[in-house]
């Protein structure tokens, strides 16, 4: 029997350690998978940067040919200079890309645009300064416009010199220049390093006499850029590199590492529980002391489970950071909730969201944990700001998750009601997913109905859906209510019924004009008086809000 024994326990670490290594592999490809999306997401929004920079960049180089073209026009076949002033005011007028123009007969600067602020530059014999005539002669081999610098400028500060080399009877007569200081140059590009943003640029050229790589942009680690970077692809016209860095390197790794702890805890705990499971079959009285054991172990994984979700999920301070006067009834059905509540303000945006994730416990919050992570990917960090469209990416995101394994495809999914309040416009725009938004006019209630399916759900293998918004007026001091299916789907009263939608509509109209903090009473009373002894049914879940 001992032998016995021995032999059952050795068998249960072993399954233990397999349940354990199969969830926590499972949970390692979720991370896997997460760290991509989000990895995918910043490598879309840097290609967007790049190709406004590109944009933005060649739009300048264009018109700097296009101006440096026109005032070769004025050259004559003898190479004498026509109306210069005349020309080069109305080039310099069409756009605020340049500084200056010049014409430089002979490598010699004899005429600049505007001659204010620029008269030291006259008589500057370009050819002749070993510092800066190799760009000159390039631009002459090339026989095409080539951008000198960044480099020291006479008349002060720093720019690039954009040359046209001018040709008379196949002879060099010398070049058509345009002056753009360098501040201009990257403020018209668009590469700007501000504190706060997410990225940050770096701009670089060869030097042209050293061949070493010289950078223009103080305050960037010159090491790390060139290890981290995205780099835009050289522009020839000046033989320039330009940099992108996300200024948080962790970024992409944020919300798989929060997974990557949840999900091993879980698996730890669901491992363990598979252990002590089997090891509680060898006797009876190691059963119930292993049953015991086991227990003390769930509820200590579930309490570890519920720290981990509130340390994600949104806070009343976080609400009220974005509606001041509002409050939240929150009452999981067990330790931890597959209901949760989102807020977000970006300018005079204040974003509102309430989640009711299929389930309860453990695999609720699951859910919900991945709801919030969709909810700041499409809002915070991709910057959407329609409701409807924000419920039709994640309603995709869900369904692609869910749906990995073809063959037994989840029908696990979300109902949501999300709202989007501007105080500039005084107007509220919500789109729902199976949820209402209930909201106070003028001392009335009404009751706006969203789209009659759910985010994922038994609806996943539907390609029609498709989700709307709805855009509603507001005044100072309307009321907003937001709340998941678990308070009107409660059992009790004198009849042991649901209490029903239109029940909690009357108890709205009842505490709308009470402050925030008695209608939180009041429906809690309320719900306590129709619930008795009732057990709870579901999760429960109401947010009020004061606009």
């Amino acid at each position: 029997m001992r032998n016995l024994l021995n032999g059952m326990r050795s068998s249960a670490n072993t399954v233990g350690i397999v349940v354990f290594g199969i969830l926590f592999s499972a949970t390692l490809y979720m991370c896997y998978l997460t760290y991509r999306l989000n990895l995918r997401n910043e490598q879309r929004e840097v290609s967007l940067i790049v190709r406004n920079v590109n944009e933005n960049m060649q739009r300048q180089l264009e018109f700097s040919r296009m101006a440096a073209f026109s005032m070769q026009q004025i050259i004559d076949e003898k190479g004498n200079i026509g109306q210069f002033d005349s020309l080069a005011a109305i080039i310099m007028q069409q756009s605020d890309y340049l500084d200056a123009v010049q014409l430089v007969p002979n490598g010699v600067i004899t005429h600049v645009y505007p001659l204010e602020g620029n008269e030291v530059v006259i008589g500057y014999d370009i050819l002749s300064d070993d510092a800066v005539n190799q760009e000159a002669l390039r631009a002459i081999a090339k026989k095409s416009m080539y951008f000198a610098g960044p480099l020291e400028l006479k008349q002060g500060g720093i720019g690039v010199v954009g040359r046209w080399p001018v040709f008379i009877k196949g002879k060099v007569w010398g070049f058509s220049a345009v002056i753009i200081r360098l501040d201009r140059l990257l403020q018209n590009a668009g590469i700007v390093n501000e504190p706060g943003s997410d990225y940050e640029f770096q701009f670089s050229k060869d030097d042209p006499n050293t061949g070493v790589e010289e950078f223009f942009l103080p305050d960037i680690d010159v090491v790390q850029m060139k290890d981290k970077a995205y780099e835009i692809t050289e522009l020839p016209e000046g033989d320039w590199r330009i940099y992108v860095l996300p200024t948080d390197k962790w970024r992409v790794y944020h919300s798989a590492i929060i997974l990557l702890l949840s999900g091993g805890i879980m698996s730890f705990v669901i491992g363990l529980f598979v252990k002590r499971l089997i090891r509680s079959s060898a006797k009876l009285k190691e059963t119930h002391l292993a049953l015991k054991a086991q227990h003390e172990d769930i509820q200590n994984g579930i309490r570890n489970a519920k720290y981990l979700q509130q340390t994600v999920l949104h806070t009343l301070n976080d609400l009220q950071a974005v509606f001041p006067e509002s409050f939240v009834i929150m009452r999981p059905r067990n330790v931890v909730s597959g209901d949760f509540y989102w807020s977000y303000k970006k300018g005079n945006m204040q974003f509102l969201a309430v989640v009711d994730c299929t389930g309860h416990g453990v695999s609720g919050a699951l859910l919900s944990m991945i709801g919030l992570q969709f909810l700041n990917q499409l809002v915070v960090q991709e910057g959407e700001t329609s409701p409807a469209v924000i419920l039709q990416k994640m309603d995709r995101l869900v369904t692609k998750l869910l749906m990995k394994d073809s063959a037994r495809p989840s029908t696990d999914g979300m109902d949501m009601i999300l709202m989007r309040y501007d105080s500039k416009a005084k107007e509220v725009v919500y789109a729902g997913a199976q949820r209402p938004l209930y909201y106070s006019s003028l001392g009335s209630l009404s009751e706006l109905p969203g789209n009659k399916f759910a985010i994922g759900g038994h609806e996943l293998r539907k390609t029609t859906k498709k989700f709307t918004e709805s855009t509603i007026g507001v005044t100072r001091g309307s009321m907003v209510y937001l709340t998941t299916d678990g308070y009107h789907s409660q059992f009790g009263g004198p009849s042991d019924r649901k209490l029903g939608r239109s029940r909690l509509r009357t108890l709205f109209e009842n505490a709308v004009t009470l402050p925030i903090d008695r209608q939180f009473d009041q429906l809690n009373k309320e719900f306590d008086a129709w619930k008795g002894k009732v057990d709870q049914v579901d999760d429960i879940l109401v947010v009020g809000v004061k606009l």
